[in-house]
């Protein structure tokens, strides 16, 4: 979501609705929600909703977010992208790592600073959530998460069990 304005930022008032939203990591609050989030509350990568203002996330304009244009810097960003992806690139990767580590311990910070649980404030609950989702990204085309694309190779492993049963019988 790209939300374009004119005048104050609305990054406060829309980091309000995220934080109601997020009702706690359950995503079933009155605000901005996520349908998806919810839904994956339960699963090893966890995903949310992060925010930013163009300014954080791009250095020069026009730029391009998710096939879309962002003539200026004055635009608030919205994704819905794994918890610890700070620059909104939908993959965690040192990037965000380094934004984290830049802001550990300090207050009044937003999504693009670290702080991945809407609190205010970078620390180990942030640093727990970019952790469990390091180097995991969801598909570029917003394409269900946890969809499994073997590698041909990984057919060979998936029988080896069945070959090695079939020796074990033939040597007895």
């Amino acid at each position: 979501m790209i939300v374009d304005y004119t005048g104050p930022s609305p990054l406060a008032t829309i980091k309000a609705l995220l934080v109601t939203g997020y009702a706690g990591g359950a995503w079933t609050g009155n605000g901005i929600t996520s349908n998806t989030a919810a839904a994956n509350v339960a699963a090893p990568h966890k995903t949310a909703l992060g925010y930013a203002e163009a300014s954080d996330i791009f250095g020069s304009f026009p730029a391009t977010f998710r096939g879309q244009n962002v003539p200026d810097n004055t635009a608030v960003l919205i994704r819905y992208t794994p918890y610890g992806d700070a620059d909104l690139s939908g993959t965690v990767d040192t990037i965000d790592f380094n934004q984290l580590a830049t802001n550990f311990s300090q207050s009044n910070k937003l999504w693009h600073d670290g702080d991945f649980d809407y609190s205010g404030t970078v620390d180990t609950l942030d640093f727990n959530l970019l952790a469990t989702n390091f180097a995991f990204g969801i598909p570029a085309d917003g394409g269900p998460l946890g969809s499994f694309v073997p590698e041909p190779a990984f057919a060979s492993l998936a029988c080896l069990p069945l070959a090695m049963a079939r020796r074990r019988r033939r040597s007895t």
